[in-house]
């Protein structure tokens, strides 16, 4: 009875994991506009947390940048991102335009 328990539970679990994938994108794009001078400060804020995302340079005379980041980590993204405004003056944007022939980004 136990063995067929956890046999019932391991499938549920699995099933449950399908779905969550389903419902998520692969990868999560967040664009941003900042001070060019702040990209760096940006990028090294990213790379200390390690796996959080990675940074792109779109265009750095207007200070657009992309993160490429896994959807679990999305929401932690966002709260650090948050919590470094003071430091970075960044402002979430919409994807810009320029980017139809970007292979990475479609």
């Amino acid at each position: 009875m136990k063995s067929r328990d956890r046999n019932r539970a391991a499938q549920v679990s699995s099933e449950k994991e399908e779905t969550a994938d389903k419902d998520l994108p692969d990868i999560v794009a967040l664009f941003l506009k900042l001070p060019a001078e702040n990209i760096v400060v940006l990028r090294f804020l990213l790379e200390s947390y390690e796996g959080f995302g990675e940074l792109r340079t779109l265009n750095r005379d207007r200070g657009e940048v992309v993160i490429l980041a896994a959807p679990d980590t999305e929401l932690e993204l966002r709260a650090a991102l948050e919590s470094a405004t003071h430091l970075t003056q960044h402002r979430e944007i919409p994807p810009p335009s320029s980017l139809a022939e970007d292979w990475l980004l479609n």
